[in-house]
């Protein structure tokens, strides 16, 4: 049958037979698919009869009712929270906000759906504290009187929804590229390792030297196919969350280091120089564990297509709104073939090495996706027989914070910082070492303290903490004693104290000042802070 709003009115009696009545409004809210989610029951119960105006506005969705004539949507009457989401009086329905205009024009286009169907949906996107949210209103026809149509409409923030049925699909097709991966590139080595270890193993002559050629094959084998598993941990690890992307500056020297030191009997095998040809003090800003992944992955590819006694040059500089790397070698070159992987999900072609070296074909797809993924970019020019020059390029955040608080305070605005990236890095913690490490190997631009909890340390340990701080840096503290001004606070040099009841709503419009302020192209020098208030 139709979907409908129910509306119902009715007295009871209490237990000193005083007769009460009692305003219902049932709202079914179901998806695209006419799937029910959910059933919102919204009850009232009063001595004396209350209007619908009053009921309605104490839902805790946003509702309203409405009239359609003449071309033109009406608000005749909505609930709280509908005003809230568009950010208008509930004594003037009038409102120029553009969301709201927007909202009322996509709104007219179901009026033809809802006039001979008796019921619509409308999915909407719009932003608000939390960022952007979507919201699914279920639209019910209430009555049809010559050119006046009468609707009320119910919405229900399905973001999270949306979110998961995202995640749930790309899931979907990570299992689907996993499945090929391991049927293909991991079954059919296996059985060939499997037959020629059967025919070792059945007695069949054979010569030494066709022997020691199957034992070399075996291993060659059985080493791509570790690689491969390697790879795919990594990146199990990355898709299931399990490697939390955290970044900092990195000192590029000590992790290039590392990753060379570890292919140093393949370097020595093939006569190969490495030229770190970058400042040693070069630091770029990215996760750790993604960089080295990405940076072993790309070495190990000029190493396995580099002639012997050939040449593999490791290079960096700052640039202004990014840190680039260069990693170029002189070998045989990629074929297209092989960089076609880059921009298709479901192919992995494996491209042999000067000495026969095989690759798993899935490692630079993988480096492509991280770098890609989280604001940076990957590029490869290649050329056959004259070598491969890949050039990452890592985005430099304009505006670096650290917030230091008690966990249950950190978690209400986790999901929320993300939203700024690159332009402005948030950097969570509770652990006031780690803050001091942070602060020490970051410069961060801004420090944002508990200071309540802050004081519940020894001075001299507070200021040594807060020793490392740039002269630019702006410490802001969140405390219930706004007007307490103590020793500390003049020790720290704390630039503003916020009331710690609106750390969350302050923590996110002062991200959302500095946002719009870059995003207008003014640099963190120009930003005017008095223009800010919470």
């Amino acid at each position: 049958g139709d979907k409908i709003i129910f509306e119902s009115s009715y007295t009871i009696k209490d237990k000193r037979e005083k007769e009460l009545s009692v305003n219902e409004i049932l709202i079914p809210i179901l998806d695209a698919n006419d799937n029910l989610i959910q059933i919102q029951v919204y009850s009232k119960i009063n001595q004396q009869k209350i209007n619908s105006p009053e009921m309605i506005n104490e839902i805790t969705i946003p509702f309203f009712e409405a009239e359609f004539s003449n071309s033109e949507i009406k608000i005749l009457k909505a609930s709280k929270k509908f005003f809230e989401l568009f950010n208008f009086s509930q004594d003037n329905f009038n409102s120029n906000d553009e969301s709201l205009i927007h909202f009322l024009k996509l709104l007219s286009e179901k009026i033809y759906d809802l006039e001979f169907n008796h019921t619509s949906r409308l999915e909407f996107e719009i932003s608000d504290d939390d960022g952007e949210r979507i919201y699914l209103f279920e639209i019910n026809l209430k009555e049809k009187n010559n050119d006046k149509i009468k609707f009320t409409a119910a919405g229900l923030d399905i973001t999270e929804l949306k979110l998961n049925q995202k995640r749930l699909q790309k899931l979907n097709n990570d299992k689907n590229k996993l499945l090929t991966i391991v049927s293909h590139d991991l079954k059919s080595p296996f059985n060939s390792i499997l037959n020629f270890i059967s025919l070792i193993n059945d007695g069949i002559e054979i010569d030494e030297e066709q022997k020691r050629e199957y034992l070399r094959f075996i291993y060659d084998s059985a080493k791509q196919q570790i690689e491969l598993i390697h790879d795919l941990l990594d990146w199990s690890k990355v898709e299931a969350g399990l490697l939390e992307f955290t970044p900092h500056c990195i000192n590029l020297n000590s992790i290039v280091n590392k990753i060379i030191s570890g292919f140093g009997g393949q370097i020595y095998q093939k006569g190969l120089q490495i030229v770190s040809d970058f400042d040693k003090e070069t630091k770029v800003f990215f996760d750790k564990n993604y960089l080295k992944i990405v940076l072993t992955n790309i070495i190990s590819n000029a190493i396995k297509f580099s002639h012997k006694n050939g040449k593999i040059i490791i290079s960096a500089k700052d640039e202004k709104d990014y840190t680039t790397i260069q990693i170029q070698d002189f070998g045989i070159g990629f074929s297209d073939r092989y960089l076609k992987q880059l921009t298709n999900q479901n192919n992995f072609e494996i491209q042999i090495g000067t000495m026969g070296e095989k690759g798993t074909g899935f490692g630079l797809k993988f480096c492509y996706d991280i770098i890609q993924s989280n604001h940076g970019k990957l590029m490869i020019e290649t050329e056959s027989q004259k070598g491969t020059k890949v050039i990452i390029k890592l985005k430099k955040p304009a505006v670096k914070i650290v917030y230091f608080d008690e966990e249950l305070k950190l978690n209400e605005i986790k999901n929320h910082i993300t939203k700024f990236q690159p332009e402005i890095y948030i950097y969570l913690t509770k652990d006031i070492f780690d803050l001091f490490s942070f602060i020490r190997d970051n410069s961060p631009d801004f420090v944002i303290i508990n200071y309540d909890l802050i004081k519940s340390f020894q001075k001299s340990f507070i200021e040594k903490v807060f020793s490392e701080l740039s002269e630019t840096c702006k410490l802001i503290g969140l405390t219930s004693e706004l007007n307490n001004k103590d020793e500390l606070n003049d020790a720290l040099k704390i630039y503003k104290l916020i009331d710690i009841n609106k750390s969350r709503s302050f923590i996110i419009s002062f991200t959302s000042f500095l946002f719009r302020q870059i995003k207008n192209g003014k640099s963190l020098k120009h930003i005017k802070f008095e223009h800010f208030s919470v």
